[in-house]
């Protein structure tokens, strides 16, 4: 409180003043816990959503489209794009395209990851989400400028996915509101649900190789009893040959 006049507050006036400061710095601290307690709330129910409705999807299609649906309402997302990085590390596979105008084309699409200026690259090493307000030139020095030029891109958030120490791929989402950032709360639930879909990620790749194991070993054992059986008949062919 400011006055023009000398020792215009009283002594009582200024304990009033005192207590209405202590009590707004109460309330202040109660409404940003408050705040903070919802945030918290909001990443976990995300995160059990993530975590229990992706768990009994048969395959990675089903995983990806379930991903954009609880994305979408969790963080108001418009499109996503998921890709993986391939064995060399070199290159981001396409594997899912969701939103308005984006087809199975590009789920196709094959990004570097190679160059000192790549961004992709940047967001694979250093394992952090970047948020690129203005993606004209990025999408130019991918190449990509013409095929997206069309949907109106003011803003792409590329998030890592990361499972352990393990970065398996990225996933670029364009939030529905173009005019606005993403906050950083929103980044980090964003952050954090990516790694909750890289482990998801890996452990359907780690159960579909069990699966393609599995079959093998079966192959195996077919194939080794037909060879038995032939051999028995062979061994009494060349018996009676012999005789």
């Amino acid at each position: 409180m400011f006055s023009t006049e000398v020792n215009h507050y009283s002594g009582d006036q200024v304990m009033l003043l005192e207590s209405a400061a202590t009590l707004l710095a109460s309330v202040a601290k109660q409404v940003h816990l408050l705040s903070v307690f919802k945030q918290q709330t909001k990443t976990i129910n995300a995160l059990y959503r993530i975590h229990h409705e992706l768990l009994n999807l048969r395959n990675l299609e089903e995983v990806f489209q379930q991903v954009f649906t609880i994305i979408r309402e969790e963080l108001g997302l418009k499109r996503l794009w998921l890709g993986l990085l391939n064995e060399r590390g070199d290159m981001i596979v396409g594997q899912a395209a969701y939103g308005p105008g984006w087809k199975r084309a590009l789920v196709e699409m094959q990004l570097p990851v190679t160059g000192e200026d790549n961004p992709l690259l940047k967001v694979v090493s250093e394992k952090k989400v970047l948020v690129v307000d203005n993606p004209e030139g990025i999408l130019n020095d991918l190449g990509l400028k013409k095929v997206f030029s069309r949907f109106g891109l003011s803003s792409l958030v590329f998030a890592p996915l990361i499972a352990g120490s393990q970065v398996l791929g990225i996933l670029a989402v364009q939030p529905s509101k173009s005019d606005s950032k993403m906050s950083q709360e929103e980044v980090s639930l964003l952050s954090s649900l990516s790694n909750e879909i890289a482990s998801l990620i890996l452990t359907k790749q780690l159960e579909q190789r069990l699966v393609e194991g599995e079959r093998m070993r079966s192959s195996a054992l077919l194939a080794a009893g037909i060879a038995h059986n032939f051999n028995n008949f062979l061994q009494a062919v060349l018996g009676q040959a012999s005789l």
